[in-house]
């Protein structure tokens, strides 16, 4: 069995999925999770923080995330001399880039580079060449009996384009004949689409009621201001849909109570809307539009911060 050795200063190997530490609510009862598939290594869930971006309505990014993919591979530095091999007709036998942390809404570009350089040199090339707008993410080896059979490193842009929710790029590589055999990787993830039916029409609803419950009570304000309830709605249609990402979340702490919610009443013909963020099981914001639940949008974080600036005790 190959073991991992990774590098990377406050980071966990390789082969080790991060379970999303977070503090039970009462709106998480039960734990819950999904198993990554055995004999590949893989990342940890998230290794930097979600952030939430307020920008315009998010749509189906595949095509933007294919671009920024093909970007990120042009920009890998590589010792000279190095030749692009044809892929084979089944994936190199170690060199397994890193799973990624989200499960749909994810590309894999992907190449194969024959270097006439050995491992260690490859290996020290791409630490010292770090591309432009990346940092330094991953390093680190794999080995079976005590013999290092292949190397990895990965980068993270410092920045990442709208609509997109995670990138990275793996270089994985291990020692051939004469050489060494190099498979590069851009796995870019994107935010998926919303639905149109959790769009806030703020000009339908005549106040929404902000509130914070807990087990010493609740806190709320009621805003009635068009510009106000203008800002708040804007808020929450700019916010992305909630990517399909692999965590693990632990039951809730029974009893204990920690609810922030926005409630939109409508003023004629539209119906009550209720926003619910929570950071419980990641950072998401939940929405039910009349009696129907919608598919859930990320940024339970930013909405929280918002919602707490309005109920604090003056």
């Amino acid at each position: 069995m190959d073991v991992p050795h990774a590098h990377t200063p406050g980071r966990l190997p390789r082969s080790v999925l991060a379970a999303a530490t977070v503090v039970g609510t009462a709106l998480m009862a039960a734990a819950c999770g999904t198993a990554p598939a055995p004999g590949r290594p893989t990342a940890a869930a998230s290794q930097r923080p979600v952030t939430v971006k307020l920008s315009s309505r998010s749509s189906d990014s595949r095509a933007g995330a294919q671009a920024y993919g093909r970007r990120l591979l042009a920009s890998l530095r590589l010792p000279p001399g190095a030749r692009v091999q044809r892929w084979p007709s089944k994936p190199p036998a170690g060199l397994n880039p890193t799973t990624p942390a989200i499960l749909t809404d994810t590309i894999d570009l992907r190449v194969l580079y024959r270097i006439g350089a050995s491992m260690d040199q490859v290996d020290a090339f791409l630490l010292a060449h770090r591309p432009p707008a990346l940092t330094w993410e991953a390093h680190g080896s794999y080995s079976h009996f005590a013999t290092v059979t292949s190397e990895f490193v990965s980068f993270a842009p410092r920045a990442l384009p709208a609509g997109i929710y995670s990138a990275e790029l793996d270089a994985t590589f291990k020692p051939d004949p004469g050489g060494t055999l190099l498979r590069a990787d851009a796995q870019v993830a994107w935010y998926p689409a919303r639905s149109s039916a959790d769009y806030i029409h703020s000009s339908r609803y005549a106040s929404v009621t902000v509130s914070h419950r807990t087990n010493r009570g609740t806190h709320a304000r009621t805003v009635t201001s068009g510009p106000e309830l203008a800002k708040l709605a804007g808020l929450v249609n700019a916010l992305y849909g909630a990517p399909d990402v692999m965590s693990s979340c632990p039951a809730a702490i029974a009893g204990v109570i920690n609810v922030y919610q926005l409630a939109f009443t409508p003023a004629r013909g539209a119906p009550r809307i209720l926003v619910t963020p929570s950071t419980a099981c990641g950072d998401y914001v939940y929405i039910t539009v009349g009696r129907r639940a919608e598919p859930s949008l990320a940024g339970g974080s930013s909405l929280i911060r918002i919602v707490q600036r309005l109920v604090r005790p003056s």
